[in-house]
């Protein structure tokens, strides 16, 4: 980032391989199996109850 100067190492290997494919899978609206019973199962959530943010 512009302005900041830091000294962590980039995170690699499998792990940032799923984040990347979840991430393409999530703006493509191509989700696999697993997102989509997490999807269904976060919208029977909502319907259930009623969130206010105070």
């Amino acid at each position: 980032m512009i302005g900041f100067v830091s000294t962590r190492t980039p995170v690699k290997g499998k792990f940032v391989k799923e984040v990347r494919e979840a991430l393409v899978r999530c703006l493509s609206g191509n989700f696999n199996e697993d997102e989509k019973k997490n999807i269904a199962k976060d919208q029977a959530l909502r319907q259930r109850y009623h969130i206010i943010w105070g």
